[in-house]
């Protein structure tokens, strides 16, 4: 884009930024010998916004939200499932959430965890299939892969979870406030921001599947009280997170 940029200086070029690591550990110093190309700079997480000012403070950049927009049909719920919509990556650390949910089966509580995502790292798909055998959760957990149907497995599910070791702003978590889900999320990216700092949603610390596993065993045992906090989440991301509010910043960006 920056080479067609300049053979035709004329376009203007924006760029959408939704890098999801940590941009402490994640440079990308690269990017210096880019953004004279760039006429603006979209960001989604306001570390990002951060890092481009660090790289450079000249460079014109806005703080604007993921957005997302699906139907969810209503439907009865017989079982205590858990979904976590995510692609079969380290970054999302699977590992964590697969240990959660041995430790909440430990307690005597039956759950069931449905990931839902691409799974195009077969390594790490591997190691999350050897851990699942090995801690006897084949019939607890089901990586059931990329699907087309994201508001029939929101329908089915009782709460959303992610256990991401980084992030920007999960469109994963604004589609679980649209099915108006208690959830319980990682503190790292935006996840903090669109919960309300834990008022819409239980924040645990990154890494921690002990913590996320007493999240989870709250929510399924304060039934009426996270289905409040889902109604907040779902309020939160149709005020904040709806597709007319992005299309209204985005729209005075490009205008």
């Amino acid at each position: 884009a920056a080479f067609i940029r300049l053979i035709f200086p004329g376009i203007k070029l924006i760029w959408h930024d939704h890098f999801g690591l940590n941009t402490s550990l994640n440079k990308r110093t690269y990017m210096f010998g880019l953004l004279p190309f760039i006429g603006h700079t979209i960001v989604v997480k306001k570390e990002l916004l951060t890092w481009l000012q660090q790289l450079d403070s000249n460079a014109p950049a806005t703080y604007v939200p993921n957005f997302t927009a699906l139907t969810v049909p209503v439907i009865e719920k017989d079982t205590s499932t858990l979904l976590c919509l995510a692609n079969v990556r380290r970054q999302k650390n699977l590992e964590t959430l697969i240990a959660a949910v041995y430790m909440v089966q430990m307690m005597g509580i039956s759950v069931q965890l449905r990931i839902v995502g691409h799974t195009s790292d077969t390594m790490y798909m591997t190691e999350l299939q050897n851990m699942i055998s090995e801690l006897n959760l084949k019939d607890s957990v089901t990586i059931a892969g990329p699907t087309d149907q994201v508001g029939l497995e929101l329908a089915q599910a009782t709460a959303g979870v992610l256990s991401s070791a980084s992030e920007g702003l999960p469109v994963s978590l604004l589609e679980y406030g649209i099915a108006g889900l208690p959830v319980a999320v990682t503190d790292v990216g935006e996840c903090g921001e669109v919960t309300d700092r834990g008022k819409a949603g239980i924040l645990v610390p990154a890494k921690n599947p002990e913590a996320l596993a007493n999240a989870i065993v709250y929510i399924l045992n304060n039934t009426e009280e996270c289905a409040e906090m889902g109604k907040r989440l779902m309020q939160r991301v149709d005020q904040l997170y709806g597709p007319d509010t992005y299309m209204n910043t985005y729209l005075t960006i490009i205008h």
